[in-house]
């Protein structure tokens, strides 16, 4: 129906090959055209002997989590490089 909002909550567990090692991870997000803007949060989540190297966009970090809070007013690129301790 317009007019009405609803959340989605999306799960997904990146591949053992880049938890493994060192690595970029990136989520590319979509504006819909014509669409109105929409809150986004998006959460990375990593083990204790991973550390963050570089991200972009201003995030919150705490405790082994990185948390973008944003509105989907354009298209975005979230982008996060970390290490292995």
């Amino acid at each position: 129906e317009p007019q009405q909002s609803k959340t989605v909550q999306i799960t997904y567990r990146l591949p053992t090959t880049i938890v493994a090692g060192n690595g970029t991870y990136q989520l590319i997000l979509q504006k819909q055209i014509g669409s109105q803007n929409s809150d986004f949060k998006f959460t990375f989540s990593y083990p204790k002997n991973m550390t963050i190297e570089r991200h972009n966009l201003s995030p919150l970090a705490k405790d082994n989590e990185i948390i973008y809070n944003t509105s989907i007013s354009s298209d975005r690129i979230f982008l996060i490089e970390f290490n292995k301790q």
